[in-house]
């Protein structure tokens, strides 16, 4: 259910409320129709207000409230009109505000970074307050992570797993699309390694 109709405070309600929206985001910015897009706006509205019965919570580190939030950063990065552009002013400062909170907690060091990345994307993309410096660390860092001829291990002492078609290579089309224009040369590595 939808956040405007029950609280999803819980880390794993928010996640049946956020993980809808990797395929609806798309949807949405390839033309496609979905017919309730005012639950979402409401739950984005209620879910970030801190007054609000169903406020979220402020992210605590290495939380899984992180992680959703890389679903909200697409969101906006692709389908602006349809999650913020409707928002009055006080519901996009109060969302943009929730969502910048990503870069100010510890994130685990492994494929997370990206969730970083991509909610720093969307805010840039509806000209909100973002942190390109924390991107670009993200980033930076991830790249640490490369071996080679496509592959990746997933943060430091970790193996090298299905998070690296699932989450490396997959967040990393997304960032070479997205970016193309304003980090061209990282883009295109992204690029390169998924072929790899």
């Amino acid at each position: 259910r939808f956040a405007a109709q029950h609280s999803i405070s819980h880390p794993a309600q928010l996640e049946g409320f956020a993980r809808p929206l990797w395929g609806l985001a798309p949807l949405a910015a390839g033309g496609g129709d979905f017919a309730h897009w005012d639950l979402y706006r409401r739950g984005f509205a209620s879910g970030s207000a801190p007054s609000h019965t169903e406020y979220w919570g402020y992210p605590r580190p290495r939380d899984q409230r992180l992680v959703e939030m890389a679903a909200f950063g697409l969101a906006l990065a692709i389908a602006p009109q349809q999650v913020w552009e409707p928002l009055d002013p006080a519901e996009k400062m109060a969302l943009a505000k929730w969502l910048h909170s990503i870069n100010e907690v510890d994130i685990v060091e492994n494929n997370w970074l990206f969730f970083r990345v991509l909610v720093n994307l969307g805010l840039a993309q509806v000209d909100a307050p973002h942190d390109f410096t924390a991107m670009h660390a993200a980033l930076d860092r991830l790249e640490s992570y490369y071996l080679g001829n496509g592959w990746y291990h997933d943060g430091p002492g970790r193996p090298s797993d299905y998070y690296i078609p699932f989450a490396f290579h997959f967040y990393g089309l997304i960032y070479a699309r997205l970016a193309a224009a304003i980090d061209p040369q990282r883009s295109e590595r992204f690029q390169q390694r998924s072929g790899e």
